[in-house]
């Protein structure tokens, strides 16, 4: 149909856009992943539970539309996985590097001969028309511009995908906001 085409066409777009002419953010990094998770509870049933874990998460300088793409990628991901019933969980915090966050589903687990061509361009494990194969690719190219890395772990019910971040991005000043509840 013209509108998937036109969904495939944004998409490439956005996975393709890597001008970053923009100038990069001070980004309060909870705030933003609680959006996200706020935006995806329109596509929750009962049986989802999300817990938030990610208390103390400093300020980042960061592209933040950018950043924000990666979040929903890897949240949509994980509400995909789960289904109608399991657990969706967003761990964060600070290290000596820099800033993890992950985020973790019950769901069944990524075959390990796939796992391998996850971050492919065009790659999806979803069934024909529900993917474009372009979440994870372009997840993967933002975290890699901010000098990042993505990687993840995978075993039958529980899946785990972990941006790092470097501590160059952190923003030493005021205090941090996060959220530490289950909803």
């Amino acid at each position: 149909s013209l509108g998937r085409i036109t969904a495939v066409v944004q998409a490439l777009r956005v996975y393709t856009h890597r001008d970053h002419r923009g100038t990069p953010a001070v980004t309060d990094l909870a705030e933003q992943i609680d959006a996200v998770l706020e935006l995806s509870k329109t596509r929750l049933g009962g049986g989802i539970r999300i817990l938030r874990d990610y208390a103390g998460l400093p300020k980042y300088r960061c592209y933040t539309d950018k950043l924000q793409q990666v979040w929903m990628a890897l949240i949509d991901n994980a509400l995909d996985a789960v289904g109608e019933t399991g657990t969706l969980a967003v761990h964060g915090r600070e290290t000596s590097e820099g800033i993890k966050v992950s985020v973790e589903d019950s769901g069944p687990g990524i075959p390990e001969d796939l796992a391998h061509r996850i971050f492919e361009p065009f790659f999806t494990t979803k069934p024909a028309g529900e993917g474009y194969g372009l979440g994870l690719a372009t997840a993967l190219e933002i975290v890699r511009s901010h000098r990042g890395r993505l990687e993840f772990e995978s075993r039958p019910g529980r899946t785990v995908f972990t941006v790092s971040l470097p501590s160059a991005g952190i923003v030493p000043v005021g205090k941090s906001s996060g959220k530490n509840r289950d909803d």
